[in-house]
């Protein structure tokens, strides 16, 4: 069974809306797809053939939602610890049912001031942080950028977990303990 057919029999199973795909032709002739579930959305990578994109995104999408993430270690919440949401790829609705159970540790939320999700997002406990408009990476190099700055300015005891769909977040995360943190890159944060 194709990546397509076991996307739609999975949200047709748990009676979600069924996928929905859009497909673009990139400036190298090659196609790139993506596939929005509920409120996450899963990107292809580059691919010869418009159904190759669609195939990929809908198999990205099959593996972020089947992944059962193991965290590295328990996680306290405390000041010391940073929540990273990139609310385009989690959605709002997931967002705001785990932010409602964690005060008193930083959470950042990025996504972009034009992006349907912002509006939806009700929590006040956060700092929310918008995105470059206009550019389907805005979220993603913004959170890159604000970590970068981040990892030079808290103590080297703080924890960082990137909560994404998005596959950037795990060298994100590499890329953070390269600076003496400890991080980890999951689809649910678990404290």
């Amino acid at each position: 069974m194709s990546s397509k057919n076991s996307l739609q029999e999975y949200c047709q199973k748990r009676q979600m809306p069924l996928p929905l795909y859009s497909v673009w032709q990139t400036a190298d002739n090659m196609f790139q797809a993506s596939v929005n579930l509920e409120d996450m959305v899963f990107w292809s990578g580059h691919c010869r053939r418009k159904k190759d994109a669609e195939l990929d995104a809908a198999a990205r999408a099959l593996g972020a939602i089947e992944a059962k993430p193991v965290p590295t270690q328990t996680v306290e919440v405390s000041e010391g610890n940073y929540l990273i949401i990139d609310l385009e790829n989690v959605g709002p609705k997931r967002a705001n049912e785990m932010l409602a159970k964690y005060r008193g540790i930083n959470i950042y939320v990025f996504a972009s001031k034009n992006h349907p999700t912002w509006n939806k997002f009700a929590a006040e406990h956060v700092t929310r942080i918008e995105t470059i408009p206009g550019r389907r990476d805005g979220a993603d190099v913004q959170i890159a950028f604000h970590m970068g700055y981040l990892v030079h300015e808290v103590p080297p005891s703080s924890h960082f977990i990137i909560w994404t769909a998005d596959h950037f977040g795990f060298a994100l995360a590499e890329c953070i303990r390269a600076h003496g943190h400890t991080s980890e890159c999951t689809n649910e944060p678990c404290f």
